[in-house]
């Protein structure tokens, strides 16, 4: 298995049979599996390469909070090199999908212009999908409520609305 080589290369992270048996169940496509081993790289490693290896195996799975997470990583560049386009590349399929949170993410580049022509248009005319789509949803106050993309609980919860 060679897949999970980033954490058998850490003896503190295999030393129980959970993570052994976790690494397995990941290697089948176990998305639950890798959400676990996710967690525990993000939560015991000041690296985030680990984590965002798992990241990555989930939104492979078409998992929205991880896409959207991963894209975030991307656009910040935690755990992988700054990337604008390929963040950009993700926002935009969860956009495609309805995703609020692709949606907003994906006018914010169009607005500020990162990493994109800037188009103010586009920016505004998918705000307005957002308001469309959720009627009671404060578009502005969006920024407000967007959890700390490190803080893995609060943002798995909101993701997953």
């Amino acid at each position: 298995m060679g897949d999970i080589r980033i954490i058998r290369s850490n003896p503190y992270t295999y030393k129980t049979g959970l993570l052994k048996e976790l690494e397995q169940l990941a290697g089948t496509g176990d998305v639950n599996a890798m959400t676990q081993l996710y967690e525990i790289c993000e939560k015991n490693f000041a690296n985030h390469s680990w984590s965002t290896y798992w990241l990555r195996r989930i939104a492979e799975q078409g998992i929205p909070w991880a896409q959207a997470l991963l894209a975030k990583r991307y656009q910040n560049g935690r755990g992988v090199e700054k990337n604008h386009a390929e963040a950009f590349k993700l926002f935009t399929a969860l956009a495609e999908k309805g995703d609020k949170i692709g949606r907003f993410y994906l006018a914010e580049y169009y607005w500020f212009g990162n990493g994109v022509e800037q188009n103010v248009e586009e920016a505004i005319r998918l705000y307005e999908l957002l308001e469309e789509k959720y009627p009671d949803l404060n578009v502005c106050a969006i920024v407000a409520d967007l959890p700390d993309m490190d803080d893995l609980s609060s943002n798995r919860r909101f993701l997953q609305k």
